[in-house]
């Protein structure tokens, strides 16, 4: 398969592409790359998406968000998650349908902080659970046998050396990428696939 990752210099999306480079031909994207794109702006995905050419999947790993409680966020840091992780994929996936081949995938990142939610998680949450809402609402709408899955992970990284300090049950991105894998290279569509764990607060 000839799949486009976007986020692919990232924690998750570096261990993304070595996975995926094993099985398939990849193309990199990012804001940093040297293919290039911009999630947030419709016009350098249009440009990355005519460069690339015809792909059998596109895989997002990127799209940051905010952290803080409500009073600590201003509407401005809400919006602004919103446009990283929700909007930007979002707007990523609908431009790639007419390049993706039939029964190709669109593969979406959401976290596991949509459904276990922590103290200052809100964009976070929001942005997550509007991923994981669209991924199973364009399945349905997808053409040519195109399908449409999120991976959602929670804290992702190397444990801390102090366990006691910071008991987050962290998820080496190694096994997050497989997830992505699992997504590539399955049937389903319309799910989220959720890998790891967070720590909820008391």
């Amino acid at each position: 398969m000839r799949l486009l990752v976007v986020g692919g210099t990232g924690t998750i999306g570096v261990e993304v592409v070595r996975l995926l480079e094993t099985r398939h031909d990849v193309v990199v994207a990012s804001r940093t790359s040297a293919v290039r794109v911009d999630i947030r702006d419709s016009a350098s995905i249009d440009q990355l998406l005519s460069t690339v050419g015809p792909i059998d999947g596109v895989v997002s790993c990127a799209g940051s968000t905010k952290f803080g409680t409500l009073d600590e966020l201003s509407t401005e840091d809400i919006a602004e998650s919103l446009a990283n992780k929700l909007i930007g994929q979002i707007a990523l996936a609908r431009a790639s349908v007419p390049a993706i081949r039939d029964r190709g995938v669109i593969v979406l990142s959401s976290g596991l902080l949509s459904v276990n939610p922590i103290i200052g998680s809100t964009a976070k949450s929001v942005a997550n659970a509007g991923v994981e809402a669209f991924v199973r609402a364009v399945a349905l709408e997808l053409p040519r046998g195109i399908r449409a899955v999120a991976v959602s992970p929670g804290w992702v990284g190397n444990p801390p050396a102090d366990p006691i300090q910071d008991p987050r049950p962290f998820t080496s991105a190694r096994e997050v990428a497989l997830a992505y894998l699992e997504a590539i290279e399955g049937t389903m569509t319309g799910v989220t696939i959720p890998i790891g764990a967070v720590h909820r607060s008391a």
